[in-house]
């Protein structure tokens, strides 16, 4: 099956600890020590069902070198969401 998306679109994903220290290791490098996140903060945007919503693009800009070599252990399920985006709702 076949499903057109845009990189727009976003992705939902589940995390694993690892995950999220990666996450946050990677925002840390675009700010100054004061304004870094604790890792709890990280931790609050998990949905009821798990999940974490990320723009497909950022996603993939944070965790795809995980996809270029076998990784064994990737910090996340294989095993994800898409939440297209929908351009009508903001027309």
């Amino acid at each position: 099956m076949e499903q057109k998306f845009n990189f727009n679109d976003y992705i939902k994903v589940k995390l694993t600890p690892e995950g999220f220290v990666e996450w946050k290791a990677y925002e840390d490098g675009f700010l100054s020590v004061e304004l870094q996140k604790t890792l709890e903060v990280y931790y609050s945007e998990v949905d009821a069902e798990g999940y974490v919503l990320f723009q497909f693009w950022c996603f993939i800009k944070m965790f795809g070198h995980h996809f270029l070599a076998p990784w064994p252990n990737p910090p996340f399920e294989l095993d994800a969401k898409l939440k297209l985006f929908d351009m009508e709702y903001y027309l």
